[in-house]
């Protein structure tokens, strides 16, 4: 981060990890929105995130 009041403390191992998805109801109307979160998700180019 480029400001000096935050700081980044990096994990010690086991570093912890979550494994997110993207979920609807199957009646849900606005598909187009569930569909452009799911790519703004996979577009996010970080070493922290791994896609599976």
């Amino acid at each position: 981060y480029q400001n000096h009041l935050i700081k980044v403390i990096p994990f010690i191992k086991p570093i912890p990890s979550r494994t997110i998805a993207v979920a609807y109801r199957k009646s849900f109307v606005r598909i187009n929105a569930i569909e452009v979160i799911a790519e703004a998700i996979r577009l996010i180019k970080t070493e922290t995130i791994e896609m599976i």
